[in-house]
């Protein structure tokens, strides 16, 4: 069964924006570590290279090799970058983080899912509608505020250790 996390954000929604993209390169850079099988689908190509470029600037001891949809992954690397409309390669594994406004149909290929409610009432509203589609997909889903990074990183990691849900 695949495990939904929704992430609420409470801030302003440009400080909101660059806190979620450096959770997202943290959380990338901790699952990545593992081995795991990661697709971060970006609602436009644009966030796709504004995440790219973010992981570019963090420590290199932080840095997750991955590879944006429609190029050679001759390398072999577990984590790819794509967006809405764009042909990717990775649509099964252990994790998809997804920053789309709508829900991925090939989510349930996947253990992890995570997700992200914004404060903007549009896109809240269609965080709502993805939350349901989960739903609809008996998928368990729980929900927890979006805390500083190296905190939440460590409840995920707790709660995915000892199959808890994270409650805030």
């Amino acid at each position: 069964m695949t495990e939904v996390t929704f992430y609420l954000e409470d801030e302003t929604e440009d400080s909101s924006r660059q806190h979620r993209e450096d959770f997202v390169c943290q959380l990338l850079s901790r699952h990545a570590k593992q081995a795991y099988k990661i697709l971060l689908l970006c609602q436009n190509q644009e966030q796709a290279e504004r995440i790219d470029d973010a992981c570019f600037s963090q420590k290199l001891t932080q840095f997750t090799p991955h590879y944006l949809s429609g190029e050679n992954n001759s390398y072999g690397c577990n984590v790819e970058f794509s967006w809405i409309g764009a042909k990717i390669t990775l649509n099964r594994g252990f994790l998809l983080i997804n920053l789309a406004e709508n829900t991925a149909n090939f989510s349930q290929n996947f253990q992890q899912v995570v997700d992200f409610v914004p404060t903007n009432e549009k896109l809240k509203q269609l965080a709502r509608v993805r939350y349901r589609d989960y739903q609809k997909l008996r998928c368990s889903i729980m929900t927890c505020k979006l805390n500083p990074i190296d905190n939440e990183l460590a409840k995920v990691e707790k709660a995915n250790n000892h199959g808890k849900n994270i409650q805030s």
